[in-house]
């Protein structure tokens, strides 16, 4: 995965990765196995899980409270009335409570498709196609997305294969004629080809249809299989968006699949995709996987009817559906499918957003390597293969986050220690609050801005007295020597504004100070569980005893607040900034992404040089002639300082607010005259 990919969410919608992170890792990891998806997953015990807390032991029963199946008709407590779906970090699962699975809920309008659109160099004549001079059969140029092409490309996923240029081929047991005869309707029905090739193997009791359509043979090579690799099984997949048409289609394309692989595939890709299908159509799909390594070491293979199958790669397979809707009767159509009838038990339900799965077992184990990670947009989630997670909250692992293990640079760098010249403050602190912590005292406090979009760089700097021609090496000597001269000041991003400044539990909307935090604790009140502790309240826990500091506020000519440290001078100052786009958005009153910022902003950046210069420097009567007063304004009170942000909690951005209102002001943290920072 890369930055930009598209990735599902805990909502059931596509969003864009922002970051893909990775690190190493030597520890317990936790793998946590639902039903149906008896493959689980791997991850750190504190990597959080969309998933439902139940009571292990209802009164009614003295089993789970669960809202389905034989339990609904004996419980009286019903305490499944009052569960909520949270995040949940993976120690804290217990068997008996559910992960939920998103339904994808995007869908498509599109019914019917061109060849011409999709496949180009056609002859086109009366409503067919073919291959310009060549001497192909006509072929029907619009396509339905309708129940027989959706069962055509199942069995194709199936059983299908291309061979050369100008022929695809399908390969059955003898005994599956019916479905032989069900390809030739249907390819004559749909594409209007009649002209077909029938071997039947006696050896094998197997029987090969094919048809020569260099057109068909291009259409389904473009769509059902990955854009790397041979066209072969393994490498079998749909289009993502055809996982979005109506149900209809998909039903039959399962139903096709079905018939010609009971459930079987070497693609890894596919199985996952007809899980999506399966989901969409209310189907619990049972996901299994026969290891390679497993048929090396018994030395044997099994069969499909009477069809012998070698393994080269692992086997994945659908053992078991569980029907909660049954909208298409596929439960009578579906041959040599376990389908769970006994008593109609089922062991989780679908609504039209989720997938409710126990959780069946819990594995522990050790593990030393990397692990991966998703920044996610907008919604900070993301689908793994059996569960949706959320963005592991990175700052508890930090150099002296609350889960990393280490309160001090020796703690963490042992005999490199004193090779740590710098550390850099993130979004969710400042220099004054680093100033408290007596492990940094002879150590430079900088500050850069992540990366991960064009608009957010420079949100935070940090500026150098030195020479002009200086080169790298003395910009890395001017870090290592603390003390004035060397960095002149650093431009912060308002710490409240990061997105873990103060302790709290989002999915709770609770929200604690650093003195709210030592008073109540950092238990939710709410759920119980721990929260998520703030960058604040963890400064308090590495200052051991100093206290918060009353930075010296100085004003500058252009009537910017600097911070000064009250009694080092050899500590840089540094003064606090909001993004231009953000200031302008609020004095225009729209949106940051709004067309509208975006022409201002850059027709403010012509005028003036860059950003900053904006932001610190330009006379704001200049400013006003080219945006207006309320832009000077609200620059105006960024540069003093005189702005109201209300702090960021548990993964939640901190909002920043230049024009307040008396009621804004009553829940917010004011930034007046810095008479603290706490």
């Amino acid at each position: 995965l890369k930055k930009k990919d598209l990735v599902l969410t805990h909502k059931g919608r596509y969003k864009s990765i922002t970051q893909v992170l990775k690190r190493e890792y030597k520890g317990e990891i936790i793998r946590i196995r639902p039903w149906y998806f008896s493959l689980g997953l791997s991850t750190t015990p504190e990597h959080p899980y969309y998933a439902i807390k139940t009571v292990k032991k209802c009164r009614s029963t003295g089993d789970v409270c669960r809202p389905f199946g034989r339990h609904l008709n004996h419980c009286q407590a019903k305490h499944y009335l009052q569960y909520q779906p949270k995040w949940i970090k993976a120690e804290e699962i217990e068997v008996g409570d559910f992960l939920l699975y998103p339904v994808l809920r995007e869908k498509s309008n599109l019914t019917s498709f061109k060849i011409s659109d999709v496949i180009s160099g056609l002859q086109q004549e009366n409503g067919r196609v073919r291959i310009k001079m060549g001497r192909g059969l006509w072929t029907n140029n619009i396509i339905k997305f309708d129940a027989d092409f959706g069962r055509l490309i199942g069995y194709y996923l199936a059983e299908g294969y291309i061979y050369g240029s100008n022929g695809i081929g399908f390969c059955f047991n003898s005994a599956e004629k019916e479905f032989v005869e069900d390809i030739k309707n249907i390819t004559g029905k749909i594409f209007g080809l009649n002209k077909f090739r029938e071997y039947y193997r006696k050896e094998s009791g197997g029987v090969e249809l094919s048809v020569s359509s260099e057109i068909l043979t291009r259409l389904f090579k473009s769509w059902f299989y990955g854009s790397e690799g041979p066209k072969r099984a393994g490498n079998k997949r749909l289009p993502d968006w055809m996982l979005k048409l109506n149900l209809k289609f998909q039903a039959e394309l399962l139903l096709g699949w079905w018939q010609g692989d009971k459930g079987y595939t070497v693609s890894r890709e596919l199985m996952n995709q007809m899980k999506t299908i399966c989901l969409r159509l209310k189907i619990l799909p049972g996901i299994g996987v026969n290891r390679l390594k497993d048929f090396q070491k018994r030395n044997h293979y099994f069969s499909i009817e009477s069809r012998e199958i070698k393994a080269n790669s692992d086997l994945y397979f659908v053992s078991l559906l569980t029907f909660i809707e049954d909208k298409f009767g596929l439960k009578k159509r579906l041959k040599d499918v376990r389908l769970e009838r006994k008593l109609d038990r089922k062991h989780g339900w679908i609504d039209g957003n989720y997938a409710y799965l126990p959780v069946r077992k819990i594995e522990k184990s050790r593990y030393d390597g990397e692990v991966f990670n998703l920044e996610v947009d907008g919604d900070n989630s993301y689908v793994a293969e059996f569960a949706a997670v959320h963005n592991c909250w990175t700052p508890w692992f930090a150099l002296y986050g609350s889960k990393s293990g280490f309160d001090s640079v020796a703690e963490c760098f042992g005999k490199y220690a004193d090779k740590i010249y710098a550390v850099e403050t993130g979004l969710s602190s400042d220099p004054a609050m680093n100033w408290r912590i007596p492990d940094l005292d002879r150590r430079a406090i900088v500050s850069f801005s992540d990366a991960h979009s064009p608009k957010k760089l420079g949100r935070e700097a940090t500026v150098f007295d030195v020479k002009s021609n200086y080169g790298f090496s003395d910009i890395a000597a001017a870090i290592k020597q603390v003390g004035p001269g060397k960095i002149a000041y650093t431009i912060e991003f308002h710490p409240e504004e990061g997105k873990y400044h103060y302790t709290g539990h989002r999915s709770c909307k609770v929200v604690q100070s650093p003195e709210e935090t030592r008073t109540k604790g950092i238990i939710c009140h709410v759920c119980g569980r721990p929260l998520t502790v703030g960058v604040e309240h963890r400064v308090d826990e590495l200052a051991r005893g100093r206290e918060p500091l009353k930075a010296v506020k100085k004003i500058s000519e252009h009537g910017v607040a600097g911070y000064y440290h009250p009694t080092d001078p050899t500590r840089p100052p540094y003064i606090m900034t909001v993004p231009l786009h953000e200031i302008l958005a609020e004095a225009l009153l729209t949106g940051v992404a709004s067309k509208k910022v975006d022409a201002l902003y850059e027709r403010l950046v012509t005028e003036f040089g860059n950003e900053f210069n904006i932001l610190l420097k330009t006379d704001l009567e200049a400013v006003a002639k080219t945006a207006g007063e309320r832009v000077a304004e609200g620059l105006k009170k960024v540069r003093s300082g005189e702005i109201v942000v209300n702090p960021g909690y548990d993964g939640v951005f901190g909002g920043v607010r230049i024009w307040s209102s008396p009621d804004e002001k009553k829940d917010a943290t004011v930034r007046s005259n810095q008479p603290s920072l706490f």
